[in-house]
């Protein structure tokens, strides 16, 4: 049995999203819940991505048109996590700062639209109703711009905190990227449904290109923000069962360290 070109770059999908999700599981481990959402945002985007692909290769087995609706439903999931996950690694070097730049009225906004973006996207999905995927695109391409333009201002703020810029240095490189994603899911809405762009082989080359692999490079930078910065007591941890496994293999007294605690 052939594997048809959906297929092949659904299961290249899984392939890279399948041990992402277990880094991402790891990194909200050591952060923890808190308000440090953004960990949480890129293991769900994972979850999504492989979840959804599999969907997908079994609507292509199938021909089934409720599975491949399922499919869709699913993957909309996904840029509003990336957005969300960005949102999160500002919100976290604003956090940082002594003063507060953005209000959290936008904080609240941002956060928000998204949410209906979202349900805008299913409901647009589930029903056939291309107006309400238009409205959900839109919403999510301004709250992009609006957190380019937050980028922009905390920028600003970096000398404040030299050792956290760095966190705000990944969001801001995330932007190109984060810039075509969101445009391609914008022109796909706007695109004729009968146009070689969303239709065929043509199809799979531009979603893989335009949007996966803007999807698996963000979601490296993320992953990576999440492995560098991980939080003070989770180092310190690390760095103390370093220092008990040195302290038995040079023959000191292992037992006593563990009961002295």
């Amino acid at each position: 049995m052939s594997v048809t070109s959906h297929e092949a770059l659904s299961i290249v999908i899984i392939i890279y999203f399948c041990p992402a999700f277990f880094v991402a599981a790891w990194i909200c481990r050591c952060h923890g819940c808190g308000k440090q959402l953004g960990w949480f945002y890129m293991a769900l985007l994972c979850l999504v991505r492989v979840v959804g692909s599999a969907l997908q290769i079994a609507s292509e087995i199938n021909h089934e048109s409720s599975l491949h609706t399922a499919a869709g439903v699913i993957n909309s999931l996904g840029t509003m996590a990336l957005l969300l996950g960005m949102l999160e690694i500002i919100d976290q070097f604003e956090s940082t700062l002594q003063s507060k730049p953005v209000h959290q009225r936008a904080w609240t906004f941002l956060h928000l639209a998204q949410y209906a973006a979202f349900i805008l996207y299913a409901v647009g999905m589930g029903m056939g109703r291309a107006d309400l995927n238009k409205a959900a695109s839109i919403i999510v391409v301004v709250v992009f711009v609006v957190q380019v333009v937050m980028c922009g201002v905390l920028f600003r703020h970096k000398h404040e905190l030299a050792s956290e810029s760095r966190l705000l240095l990944v969001a801001i490189a995330s932007i190109p990227f984060l810039g075509v994603h969101v445009a391609y899911g914008l022109s796909t809405i706007l695109v004729p449904s009968d146009s070689v762009f969303i239709n065929g082989l043509t199809n799979v080359l531009v979603s893989a290109f335009l949007q996966y692999l803007m999807e698996f490079v963000v979601t490296t930078l993320f992953l990576y923000a999440g492995v560098v910065f991980l939080p003070d007591k989770q180092v310190e941890a690390d760095n103390l069962e370093i220092n008990l496994i040195d302290e038995s293999r040079s023959g000191g007294n292992y037992i006593k360290l563990l009961s002295s605690r």
